[in-house]
């Protein structure tokens, strides 16, 4: 490569994405061809079927062109969409072998075999996995032969930085590798094991292997051409003879994955947006809600008409009051008890609920049960015992205020 490397991958789809042109299309085939044929040949194992797949990716980058431009560069992109082509190639050509095999009950034969090359495809299913800070610099440096100063300008980063990505992307990919046993995958020709090479000379070897010939690139370019002005319908090329119609369907099954992809991301936007507002809403409608009376402060010399409240959990339900003396006095720590019914306090049987009144004379009985017939019954001690009584139907989710109990003289 040279030191200059303009004109840029935005540059050259900017001016095919206006003029239709062949010149910048046919650029950019020569500058990735080789990414995208070894993706594909080390995945398919299969010369035909490899270009078949290189052809579909350069078709779906033209119909793509206007929506890359502005990108620093599109290598990352085209491995990317190579790699899904070829896996789709891939299991289509299994499903069709399999289905040929159980008709005729004959093995398929590649006009082309790959076979005797080593098998790559761990090499790229790994690579594709990384994260783009050490994929896009492997993928410039070792298959579109840009030296490591020129992927620094592609990138727009510091020299140093690019030689530590790459350098921390190689470990990496040889640590992914080894997991993955490259060692059993490595055979030669002659099928007896040899020891598995670095990544760097599995990439390096990749490459030249997979340096498109002339006509591949005149056909791409010529294709690319044709779906420009036949508005980015890859049948266009087809039909013209440029390109097989594999290429063509591989290419349209690439981009409706892309548009449902777009559409789930979309529709997850959505969702999430949707529920950050509901959310809001509600908040804000909560906040703006008039507080409700338990939040106020309690007369508990209310009148009885007043003492109904939003529903609560029956566990809460309660019985407040004020216990007063004959001239309206609050009184003091006098024992009030709830009972079941007026013959269970006859009885002297055990209270469902009982407390103390407090020093303003007020009194609060908690987790009161509904039902009907419920006894309320005041007592106090002493020389001149005074009581007070008073029977209460409670309904269920209800905060009941009695008003004032005033004592009389003598035991109930």
């Amino acid at each position: 490569m040279s030191d200059s490397i303009l004109p840029t991958d935005s540059d050259l789809l900017a001016e095919f994405a206006r003029s239709g042109s062949e010149r910048p299309f046919e650029m950019l085939v020569r500058r990735h061809g080789a990414l995208v044929l070894s993706v594909c040949r080390g995945i398919l194992r299969d010369a035909n079927d490899a270009e078949d797949a290189a052809q579909a990716a350069f078709l779906t980058l033209a119909r793509k062109a206007r929506s890359l431009v502005g990108h620093r560069t599109i290598a990352g992109w085209l491995h990317t969409v190579a790699w899904h082509i070829s896996c789709r190639a891939r299991r289509a050509r299994t499903l069709r072998q399999h289905r040929e095999r159980e008709a005729a009950a004959a093995a398929f034969q590649n006009a082309r075999d790959d076979s005797g090359s080593p098998d790559t495809s761990l090499l790229h299913e790994q690579l594709h996995a990384m994260p783009d800070k050490y994929r896009l610099p492997l993928i410039l440096h070792h298959f579109d032969g840009w030296s490591e100063v020129e992927v620094a300008q592609i990138l727009g980063c510091k020299l140093g930085t690019i030689s530590g990505r790459l350098s921390r992307g190689r470990q990496i990919l040889k640590q992914r590798l080894e997991a993955r046993g490259m060692r059993g995958i490595m055979t030669a020709a002659g099928g007896a094991a040899v020891e598995a090479v670095e990544p760097t000379d599995l990439m390096r070897r990749d490459r030249q292997r997979a340096l498109p010939a002339g006509a591949f690139v005149a056909v791409a370019s010529r294709a690319g051409a044709m779906i420009h002005r036949g508005g980015r319908n890859a049948q266009a090329g087809a039909q013209a003879g440029f390109v097989s119609t594999q290429a063509s369907a591989l290419s349209d099954g690439v981009l409706r994955v892309m548009r449902r992809s777009k559409i789930r991301a979309i529709a997850a936007v959505v969702v999430v947006f949707a529920v950050l507002v509901g959310s809001i809403v509600g908040l804000i409608a909560y906040l703006a809600a008039p507080r409700s009376q338990t939040g106020e402060s309690f007369d508990a010399t209310a009148a009885p008409a007043n003492i109904f409240f939003p529903r609560v959990p029956r566990s809460d339900n309660s019985i407040t009051g004020v216990v007063v003396d004959a001239n309206g006095k609050p009184v003091p720590d006098v024992l009030v008890r709830l009972y079941a019914n007026k013959p269970d306090a006859a009885a002297g049987r055990r209270p469902v609920g009982r407390t103390w009144s407090r020093t303003d004379g007020t009194f609060v009985i908690d987790n009161v049960w509904p039902g009907k017939n419920r006894y309320l019954l005041c007592l106090t001690n002493g020389a001149a015992p005074l009581h007070a009584d008073m029977g209460i139907d409670i309904e269920s989710y209800q905060m009941i205020n009695v008003g004032k109990l005033v004592l009389k003289p003598g035991r109930y």
